[in-house]
């Protein structure tokens, strides 16, 4: 729902006449698409580690995902 929330706002920013309905739609689709794809489906790395960016800001996110690069490079 976030994501859709933020897409949705940058397209009416741009003069996009799109409801949050579709919006979310479409996001819902174009993941299922993206995972469900025979070559090179959507899905992390075994050791992938997630950073849940949600309730962030661009700045917040960038330093977590520098804090948790600098962990695995000193670690």
């Amino acid at each position: 729902d976030v994501r859709a929330r933020r897409r949705h706002s940058e397209l009416t920013g741009a003069g996009s006449d799109v409801s949050l309905d579709e919006v979310l739609a479409n996001l819902k689709e174009r993941d299922t698409r993206d995972q469900a794809r025979a070559t090179a489906p959507l899905k992390p790395a075994d050791d992938a580690v997630t950073l849940d960016t949600t309730e962030m800001s661009i700045d917040a996110a960038v330093d977590a995902a520098i804090g948790i690069v600098e962990k695995a490079v000193s670690g």
